[in-house]
């Protein structure tokens, strides 16, 4: 892992990303900044690998660099982006990845940016013409399904629910990410969020970083307006682009007796992905 100041371990071109992290460069990334947020405070604290497990097969001669960020026992993010951002006249960046010769060619690569499975450890396309960069996954298996609990039955002290202000709801949740064993990938992932209102309220979303390592359930902030009745939490992979949704409900009780309820996956529905996300919606 590297310890360094970042900018002893790239070339004076490849600034433009450490500038974006810092503010400095005006680029459409938002969509990097809330997606990923882990990936941006490792590189801006040094903690990444040069020698990424995705690498340009051109080596020092191509448009690309990548660098790889540890997500745990197994799960290895590859940030693979263009050394130089072309200008909006000039042509997008479209070449070949290889990997690092201790990557078995049975590990699974899967696509954040677009959120589904590239493949296996193969070489591939990997394709700027949009974006500036992209980022990858390399796990040992394949994703097979996701599993979901969360706090079914939510107690908020009446007077919160009848003062009809913004309410700061914190839902207690498990996500966990299964083999074709049943096993849990140990790792830290992102993935996308949103809270409704049953059955036509207006959602509220963002992403966070379920940590299956860890086993501990992960706290979901949302600022609603409270409304005794039920709700629904969905929660997508940005691995898969697979769906699971469970229903809760937001319980108003008497003074001060609310209390902390535990999890459930009673209700469970999970959508498989249709389709990659399509870049220009980034």
């Amino acid at each position: 892992m590297t310890t360094a100041k970042p900018a002893k371990f790239i070339r004076r071109r490849d600034t433009w990303l450490w500038d974006m992290l810092g503010g400095r460069y005006e680029i459409p990334m938002g969509w990097f900044a809330s997606r990923f947020r882990f990936l941006g405070e490792a590189l801006q604290k040094a903690e990444f690998r040069r020698d990424a497990a995705i690498v340009p097969q051109r080596g020092d001669r191509s448009n690309l660099a990548s660098v790889e960020i540890s997500g745990g026992r197994d799960v290895k993010y590859v940030i693979v982006y263009a050394r130089e951002v072309p200008e909006s006249w000039q042509p997008g960046i479209q070449e070949t990845l290889i990997y690092r010769r201790d990557v078995a060619g049975t590990d699974l690569v899967y696509d954040l940016t677009g959120e589904f499975l590239q493949g296996k450890a193969r070489p591939f396309e990997c394709d700027l013409r949009k974006l500036p960069l992209r980022v990858y996954a390399v796990l040992p298996f394949q994703v097979e399904s996701l599993d979901l609990a969360i706090q079914q039955r939510v107690e908020v002290p009446e007077g919160r629910l009848a003062d009809h202000h913004a309410f700061d709801l914190r839902l207690k949740v498990s996500v966990r990410f299964l083999d074709a064993a049943g096993s849990v990938v140990a790792g830290r992932i992102p993935v996308a969020w949103e809270i409704c209102r049953h059955p036509a309220g207006e959602p509220v979303g963002g992403y966070s970083l379920v940590d299956a390592e860890a086993g501990d359930p992960t706290e979901i902030g949302a600022a609603i307006a409270p409304e005794d009745g039920k709700w629904t939490f969905a929660v997508r992979s940005l691995l898969t682009g697979d769906e699971a949704t469970l229903p809760f409900s937001l319980v108003g009780v008497a003074g001060d007796r609310a209390k902390e309820t535990s999890l459930g996956s009673e209700g469970l529905t999970v959508r498989r992905a249709p389709r990659p996300v399509q870049l220009d919606n980034l």
